[in-house]
């Protein structure tokens, strides 16, 4: 928001400026509003002694240093002074910035409460208002809706990569990858490859540590790594539990077993009623027939 002008950020141009005018505002570097008698007001430059922005506003905003919010009645629109033009047309009810540091766009609101989407380093409109919302998901990423529906739209090159046909799109830890929900199926898109990793065909979809996505089909689970896009474990285990980061307990109608996510194997057969974990490298196992023994992770063996 623009501030009133201190004797500190003043210059004499300004403060003659102040005496001769109804109404000066600083606007930033050498740039003051400037409201007049029929309370309209423009954008100055006072090293120029020129208005940048006619006096027809009835009030201005800096943004950025080059992106200024003009408004007429309840509309609003853009004036870039790089451009030296509206970049945005004034109809538009609300401005507000979205995204990040790295990459900041502003949302664009109608009065028919639709949305679109401003990018200012092309200086252009990226995305029409089009929308029901515009969420801000990551760098450069956006989740356009559309009623109850949810797609994905790419900022960092104005392109729409999902259409708006999931019910929920949820992002992973890492940030790198999204959990869809479509007909109460759920999938996984990569936001790097721009491509489905995993299809929409999984009934549960739970996130480990590491990467590594616990995926739930037909009351049958199995891991998948999203680092590596590929899956460890085949939906065919009735249950996972994680031990460590990269130890999890598996379990069959036949019992249960340990598997390494850094080995990518089954390093203890599903044939315990029960894995106690000693160490990294050593497990009590308690066998069907009620005896227990000690279980080598390291070579696969049962300790003599």
């Amino acid at each position: 928001m623009s501030k009133k002008i201190t004797p500190a950020v003043s210059n004499q141009r300004i403060m003659a400026l102040c005496t001769e005018e109804s109404h000066v505002e600083f606007a930033g570097p050498n740039l003051v509003t400037i409201e007049n008698e029929k309370e309209q007001t423009g954008l100055y430059d006072v090293t120029t002694e020129q208005f940048i922005i006619p006096q027809k506003y009835d009030f201005i905003t800096p943004l950025t240093d080059d992106l200024f919010q003009v408004h007429q009645g309840e509309a609003g629109g853009l004036y870039s002074l790089t451009a030296q033009k509206l970049v945005v047309p004034v109809k538009y009810e609300m401005i507000l910035p979205t995204g990040d540091e790295q990459h900041l766009l502003f949302a664009l609101y109608t009065a028919e409460e639709k949305v679109g989407l401003f990018d200012p380093t092309r200086n252009s409109i990226i995305a029409p208002a089009k929308f029901d919302a515009v969420q801000y998901l990551t760098t450069g990423w956006y989740i356009v809706s559309k009623g109850d529906q949810h797609g994905l739209f790419s900022g960092s090159d104005a392109t729409q990569v999902q259409p708006a046909k999931y019910k929920n799109i949820i992002l992973t830890e890492d940030g790198t990858h999204v959990i869809v929900e479509q007909k109460e199926k759920v999938g996984v898109f990569s936001l790097q490859e721009r491509a489905m990793v995993v299809p929409t065909q999984f009934t549960h979809i739970y996130e480990h540590s590491d990467g590594i996505l616990e995926l739930e089909k037909k009351d049958k689970v199995g891991l998948y790594s999203l680092i590596e896009h590929k899956t460890l474990l085949e939906n065919k285990y009735d249950q996972l539990v994680q031990l460590t980061d990269t130890l999890y307990e598996v379990a069959t109608t036949k019992g249960v077993g340990l598997y390494c996510t850094k080995r990518q194997e089954l390093i203890a057969p599903t044939e315990y009623e029960g894995i106690t974990l000693l160490s990294n490298s050593l497990a009590r196992v308690f066998r069907p027939d009620e005896t227990e023994g000690f279980y080598n992770l390291k070579t696969k063996k049962e300790v003599a």
